[in-house]
C-alpha cells in the first residue's frame, strides 16, 4: 500500500483517498532444513531369506542400508545475526538480550517468537520502553490495536523524550479512531525530533481522514522534503 504522501503527489487533482499506517504480515514460525528420515528397526544380524535361495554373500544387513541421519538446519542456526543474538542470550539472559533476539526475529518477520522475547524482556525489566514500543507495534500490525494501547502508553511514559514512542502511540490511537489524540502525539514526536518525517507522513494521513486536502498535501510535501521514503522507513511504521 502506498503511503499518503506518494498518493497525493502522484496526482494532486485526483480525489484524495486515505490509507495510513501499513499493516505487516505476521507469518507463522519458519523452520528450515530437510525432514528427518524414517528410522529403521535396530539390526538383529543378517536379514533372513525365507526361501533359502539367495547366497549369503548377497544379503545386506539393516546396518548397511540404514540412511545416515542429518541434523536439520533451523533459522536460528542458518541466520548469522540471529544466531549471535541467541548465543548472547544464552550466555547472559537479560531484558536487553531478549530484546536483541526479538529484533532479529522481527527482521525475519517471525513475529510470534519476537513477541515471546519482548514479553520476556518486560518481565525482567518493567521499565523497558523499547520492548513495550515494539510489542505495541506488533499488536497494532496484527490488527488488535486495543491490545497494544497499554504497551504504547507505557513506552511513552518510560521514554518521554522518544519521538518514536510518541509516534507509535499516535499510530495506535489512530487505528482506534482517535484522530485528535493521534495528531497530538505526532506533533509531539515532531517537537522532540524536527527531522521525524514519519510523523509528518502520519499527520498527512490524519488530514486525509478528515477530508482536509490542503493540509494533507502540505504535510506530505514537508515529509518528502525531510527525506521520507516509503520503503525503509522503520521508526515511523
Amino acid at each position: 500500500m502506498k503511503s499518503p504522501c506518494f498518493l497525493l503527489l502522484a496526482s494532486i487533482t485526483v480525489s484524495l483517498v486515505a490509507s495510513c499506517a501499513p499493516v505487516r504480515p505476521s507469518p507463522s514460525r519458519f523452520h528450515y532444513g530437510l525432514p528427518r528420515e524414517h528410522s529403521l528397526t535396530p539390526a538383529s544380524g543378517a536379514i533372513k531369506d525365507p526361501s533359502g535361495a539367495l547366497p549369503a554373500q548377497n544379503i545386506q544387513t539393516e546396518t548397511e542400508v540404514r540412511p545416515r541421519r542429518t541434523q536439520p538446519d533451523t533459522v536460528e542456526t542458518a541466520d548469522e545475526a540471529l544466531n549471535r543474538a541467541v548465543r548472547a542470550l544464552g550466555a547472559r539472559p537479560s531484558a536487553e538480550t531478549h530484546r536483541a533476539v526479538a529484533v532479529q526475529y522481527l527482521r525475519l518477520n517471525i513475529t510470534d517468537l519476537a513477541a515471546d522475547h519482548l514479553s520476556a524482556a518486560v518481565a525482567l525489566d518493567r521499565r523497558d520502553a523499547e520492548a513495550y514500543d515494539l510489542r505495541a507495534r506488533l499488536w497494532r500490525d496484527w490488527g488488535f490495536p486495543g491490545e497494544g494501547l497499554g504497551d504504547a502508553y507505557r513506552a511513552a511514559y518510560f521514554a518521554p523524550r522518544s519521538a518514536a514512542s510518541q509516534n507509535t502511540l499516535g499510530t495506535v490511537l489512530h487505528r482506534l479512531g482517535h484522530r485528535d489524540g493521534a495528531a497530538a502525539r505526532y506533533r509531539l514526536a515532531l517537537a522532540l525530533d524536527p527531522a521525524a518525517a514519519y510523523a509528518l507522513n502520519n499527520l498527512c494521513a490524519v488530514a486525509l481522514d478528515e477530508g482536509e486536502s490542503a493540509r494533507a498535501l502540505a504535510a506530505c510535501r514537508e515529509a518528502l522534503a525531510l527525506g521520507y521514503r516509503e520503503e525503509g522507513e522503520k521508526v515511523g511504521e
